[in-house]
Formats: C-alpha cells, sequence, structure tokens
C-alpha cells in the first residue's frame, strides 16, 4: 500500500511539473510577433514605434500595402509561438496587441523562446534551488514524503527522482537584470529590453530563469532567427 500512495504522489509531482512541460513542448514553425497598430502617416507610426521604446519593449515598424495605398504597421517584438507572444502583451500591458505571425526578414533583433517549467501550487518551504553552475539549475520539489529533482540545462526541462547535477561553486554570468520586479535585458549594442515581470533566479549567457507569480520558466533569447 505504501508502494501505491508513494507513486500516487509521484504522479501529483508530475501533474505540478510534467503538464507544465508537455504545455510549452508543441510550438509553431513560425516566428510571431505583436502588431499594435497601423498608420498611413509615417510620421505618427514612428512617434508610436518611439514611445514603445522608450517603455523598454522592442518596437519596429514595416510598410504594406491596402487598397493600392501604402501603410506602416507598428509592432513589438519576436516570439517562438503564439502562446509566448500573448503572454508578453499580458505582462507588458500592451492592450489591443495581437499576435500575427511575422513578416519574415522584417526584424532584426532579438527573438524570444520561454518554456514552462512548473506550475508552482506549492508552499514556498516546499521547493527551492538544490544546485547550480554556469550551464545548468536544478530545483528540487517536496510533495508529502517524495522530493523530485527538476533541472534545466539551457535548452530544455527534465524531471527527475534523483540529481542530475553535479554540485559546482561556479559562478554565473548573464545579461539579465532584476529592478523593482521587472526583468530587463542589458545586451551591447542593443536598446535595454524589459522581458518579463517576476524573479529572476538563474541566468547565464542570454539565458535565464524566473519565477512569474506561481510560474517557473525559462526564457532563451536569440539575436540569429535564421
Amino acid at each position: 500500500m505504501r508502494e501505491i500512495s508513494c507513486f500516487k504522489t509521484w504522479l501529483k509531482v508530475g501533474l505540478y511539473l510534467c503538464l507544465a512541460l508537455s504545455y510549452a513542448s508543441v510550438r509553431a514553425q513560425t516566428f510571431w510577433t505583436l502588431q499594435t497598430g497601423a498608420f498611413q502617416d509615417y510620421r505618427e507610426a514612428t512617434q508610436a514605434v518611439y514611445k514603445l521604446q522608450i517603455s523598454g519593449l522592442d518596437s519596429y515598424s514595416e510598410f504594406y500595402m491596402q487598397e493600392d495605398k501604402q501603410w506602416v504597421r507598428v509592432r513589438v517584438g519576436c516570439f517562438d509561438s503564439k502562446p509566448t507572444a500573448e503572454q508578453f502583451a499580458q505582462i507588458s500591458q500592451l492592450s489591443g496587441a495581437n499576435p500575427v505571425p511575422m513578416t519574415a526578414g522584417s526584424h532584426q533583433g532579438i527573438c524570444i523562446a520561454r518554456q514552462v517549467g512548473a506550475m508552482l501550487p506549492l508552499d514556498p518551504a516546499n521547493w527551492g534551488i538544490y544546485q547550480q553552475d554556469q550551464t545548468a539549475v536544478e530545483f528540487w520539489f517536496q510533495v508529502q514524503s517524495v522530493r523530485a529533482y527538476l533541472a534545466y540545462s539551457g535548452s530544455s526541462w527534465n524531471l527527475n527522482e534523483t540529481p542530475l547535477l553535479s554540485s559546482s561553486t561556479a559562478s554565473v554570468t548573464s545579461y539579465f537584470r532584476e529592478t523593482n520586479g521587472q526583468i530587463q535585458l542589458y545586451y551591447p549594442n542593443e536598446p535595454v529590453l524589459t522581458l518579463t515581470s517576476g524573479k529572476l533566479l538563474w541566468q547565464h549567457d542570454l539565458t535565464a530563469v524566473i519565477l512569474e507569480n506561481n510560474i517557473l520558466a525559462a526564457y532563451q533569447l536569440s539575436l540569429d532567427r535564421d
């Protein structure tokens, strides 16, 4: 009976963690962006782009034709999937922004990929960082008598019954900063990018793990989308 109970508890851990993993496993084959408006006057479009940029958003414009008239779209960001774009719009409070497939070659900058690792309806005393180094971070979770370990290696999440990493005291460096609950990217020769709100738990290079309310999410940023 105890083995069955432990198995059920392990399944419960899996529901907290693995379902979140499967949520992020299906990704679109195209990149997405957020359209915030369209203007016939290029000066108005330029002003709209500027206002978004000084707010820490990766905004840009592109021309298109409609009914033999030239228009200028104002768009924000590059995202690996529609859910990532929608989540970014919600956190950034971009009211009226619509996720749309990105036009190839229209945007040169940073693209955001987001993978949910866990949803945490757990007491803060029942989870935390187990160990970390420059290449990966591992979290522990306790549900009743069962302990689970969730590791992020910079590309994917992995759930296990035993730790995966070897303990390391190596320092980690990156371009992310947490300021007043906002996670921002400071990358050379790029505008400061406000990524999300939450608590920065781990970072290395262009990868970070962030606690967004009760969601543990990994962000992987890329400068080259081709």
